[in-house]
């Protein structure tokens, strides 16, 4: 990073185009953005944009292969999950609140649908849901909980498979898109 907050390559390359033109840098880097739609923006910022999202994107998928490491080491099937989670589905719902016994195995769940929660909200750039989960915005993570133990419960052949994949289908199959 140079002084300028960029990484050096892009620095020096719009240094050099400034240099080019007769501009500083700043004056420069102010005159190249463009106005679209009543949105400052530039090709360059644009691309960034898009790249923040995948590195993003890429780094939830990352945190969610690695939660069934950390949270049920040598043992990351549906099975176990499902057993972490009946306490939080059979919790009692009032309002905002749900009352449950907390344990480390019902901490390790209501994480896990924190992640899983935040991560079907995320689309890609034609605005479809990456996971294929179009859960409405006011559902609770208590809901996706509870679809994973119902689901979980009326399809125990598939309890030996791995949680996050069939967490996922659980809720594609509770909330699917259009």
């Amino acid at each position: 990073m140079n002084i300028d907050g960029l990484p050096y390559e892009l620095w020096y390359e719009l240094k050099m185009e400034a240099l080019k033109k007769g501009s500083t840098l700043h004056n420069y880097i102010l005159h190249s953005l463009k106005t679209r739609k009543g949105k400052t923006t530039s090709l360059k910022m644009r691309a960034g944009r898009t790249q923040m999202r995948t590195i993003i994107w890429l780094s939830f998928v990352v945190l969610l292969l690695i939660i069934p490491q950390v949270a049920f080491p040598g043992d990351n099937s549906a099975l176990n999950l499902l057993s972490a989670c009946r306490a939080i589905a059979k919790g009692d719902v009032k309002g905002d609140y749900i009352g449950f016994h907390e344990t480390y195995e019902s901490g390790l769940c209501w994480g896990t649908f924190a992640t899983i929660q935040k991560m079907t909200r995320y689309c890609d750039s034609s605005r479809k849901p990456f996971f294929r989960i179009c859960a409405p915005s006011e559902s609770k993570r208590s809901q996706l909980v509870a679809v994973f133990v119902n689901y979980a419960e009326k399809n125990p052949q598939r309890l030996h498979e791995d949680f996050f994949v069939v967490a996922l289908d659980s809720l594609r199959q509770a909330f699917p898109c259009k």
